[in-house]
């Protein structure tokens, strides 16, 4: 690339000033932002879509629900027909119905595309990730368990799966419990297991049932059909790439981590089976430039000059 080509393309980045073809939080967007983005378009040779979704933004399009699909659903014609797009990937995550819808727009529309995660792409933005064929993971960046998030009464987000979990952990105790009673019981009376194994039940009984009275079944129930339907629509999403590995994938997602937090970097994803890449030269340069923005901006759909 000839030194004038770069100081045009300098000059172009920064004399111009960009938006998100959907929505933006900030605008202008910060120039070297603009830059990554346009480095790493230069790079890969497609067009980068953006769903970035920062901590300080408080709209509906900071959550991936019904009005980010529907974003991205109405600018479905400035998709590349056919061609492949990459989607550079933010955020903490929303509804599974509309992560699902989203993934299968970009393969229908595009054919295939690329996510790019400089940070973390947790939940349902994990499950978008698994429909496509490529998933670039920063150094530092991370993936999440399929634990899909709810309203409590507060109206804040919580975690299906400490509802759920709840449950199989005083199972696990129960079980551990009665095990250590029994063992106990044959140490100290030397009787047989059949003369002490009705003792160990009742005491054993006598410690779980309480806590167990204070699960609602009600809401156990519902939780347990969330991440049924995280964990089916994972493997839909897996199906073409991994054929029945997806299954396999999708169910340690949903079920081997405690919490919605927990952290899923590159070597964790691929001790699961799921294939993720590392960024290198300019695409990694480009992540770098993009980190100190991410957690701010929120920014949907492709760069856009501002008039």
């Amino acid at each position: 690339m000839s030194e004038e080509f770069q100081v045009a393309k300098h000059n172009e980045v920064t004399q111009n000033k960009y938006c998100g073809s959907i929505y933006t939080n900030e605008t202008p967007l910060p120039d070297d932002f603009v830059k990554g983005v346009k480095e790493l378009e230069e790079e890969l040779g497609m067009p980068v879509w953006m769903l970035v979704q920062g901590e300080s933004d408080s709209s509906s399009y900071n959550y991936i629900g019904h009005e980010v699909y529907k974003g991205f659903f109405d600018k479905r014609n400035s998709l590349p027909n056919g061609r492949p797009v990459a989607l550079l990937l933010r955020s903490n995550g929303g509804d599974a119905s509309c992560a699902y819808k989203l993934s299968n727009l970009f393969t229908k529309h595009c054919g295939e595309f690329t996510v790019l995660i400089p940070n973390y792409a947790k939940s349902a933005a994990t499950l978008l990730a698994l429909g496509s064929n490529h998933i670039v993971l920063g150094t530092y960046a991370e993936l999440g368990p399929l634990d899909m998030q709810v309203n409590d009464e507060d109206g804040a987000f919580e975690s299906a799966l400490n509802h759920v979990q709840t449950l199989e952990r005083l199972g696990a105790y129960s079980k551990t419990t009665l095990d250590e009673i029994v063992m106990m019981l044959l140490l100290r009376t030397g009787k047989k297991i059949s003369a002490v194994l009705p003792h160990a039940i009742e005491f054993t009984a006598s410690i779980v049932r309480p806590l167990m009275e204070k699960i609602e079944v009600v809401k156990y129930s519902e939780m347990s059909r969330l991440l049924k339907i995280g964990e089916d629509y994972a493997e839909r999403l897996l199906k073409p790439k991994y054929g029945r590995d997806g299954a396999k994938i999708a169910k340690a997602l949903v079920s081997k981590y405690p919490e919605h937090g927990f952290v899923i970097d590159a070597t964790e994803a691929k001790s699961i089976g799921l294939q993720v890449e590392s960024p290198e030269g300019k695409i990694s340069e480009a992540f770098v430039k993009l980190l100190p923005f991410v957690d701010g901006l929120t920014v949907l759909g492709c760069l856009q000059e501002v008039n």
